[in-house]
């Protein structure tokens, strides 16, 4: 297509009615500068200067469809904790719906720490991160709030989008049930899968978007060196 129409294409967007289930995070990074060495172990000391907060995950998602000019409504499961409140702040303030956000007792929301360091103040460069969270499957009361919210918030969708990264929320059974309920809905069902060995979860999907290395995996077929 040339330029032109991928201009006309863009103005003419007009953003649908979107469902977002998964794992909602919250990455939090942590800048300062890295000149030096601690005395008692052979790593970089990071001198704090600022911290920041962005939404990851399926949070992530559904703020690039907020920007696309969508309607959003957020399905996932956080802990009862800050995180989750700023998790829902952040997205509350850019449009979304969180009402389909449930509060597990049992977990914490998940956040990733990445602690960013400028080497001689100049070059920023990730020294390394640390994840938050808890991977177990969600319990079967928490599934229930969370497919009986995604029945309410299909209603006069026009797509559920599954984000899964393998932390426990969608596990199969709760991917079967959110699939069967759009089916009954008649609402299409876009999958971005975890990085699993078998896709049989996602079965009714009407679109899987697998990067190579998880169509790989998927397939049993080792990747290329």
């Amino acid at each position: 297509a040339s330029p032109d129409a991928l201009v006309r294409l863009l103005d003419g967007w007009r953003g649908g009615r979107i469902v977002v289930v998964g794992d909602f995070m919250l990455d939090r990074y942590v800048y300062g500068h890295a000149d030096r060495l601690s005395p008692d172990a052979p790593v970089p000391v990071l001198s704090v200067q600022r911290q920041e907060y962005k939404p990851g995950g399926a949070a992530n998602v559904s703020l690039q469809l907020r920007a696309l000019k969508c309607e959003v409504e957020c399905l996932g499961v956080v802990g009862a904790d800050d995180a989750a409140e700023q998790l829902k702040r952040h997205l509350a303030d850019a449009g979304c719906g969180v009402r389909g956000l449930v509060t597990a007792d049992d977990r914490p929301t998940t956040v990733k720490h990445n602690y960013v360091g400028l080497a001689q103040h100049r070059h920023p460069q990730k020294m390394f991160r640390v994840d938050e969270e808890v991977r177990r499957p969600i319990t079967d009361k928490t599934a229930d709030r969370l497919v009986k919210a995604a029945t309410r918030a299909l209603k006069g969708a026009d797509a559920l989008c599954i984000e899964d990264y393998n932390k426990g929320v969608l596990q199969s059974a709760v991917c079967k049930r959110l699939i069967a309920a759009a089916g009954e809905a008649g609402v299409p069902v876009q999958v971005d899968p975890a990085a699993i060995d078998d896709y049989a979860e996602y079965a009714g999907a009407s679109c899987i978007t697998a990067n190579r290395t998880e169509a790989g995996r998927a397939r049993g077929i080792e990747k290329d060196g």
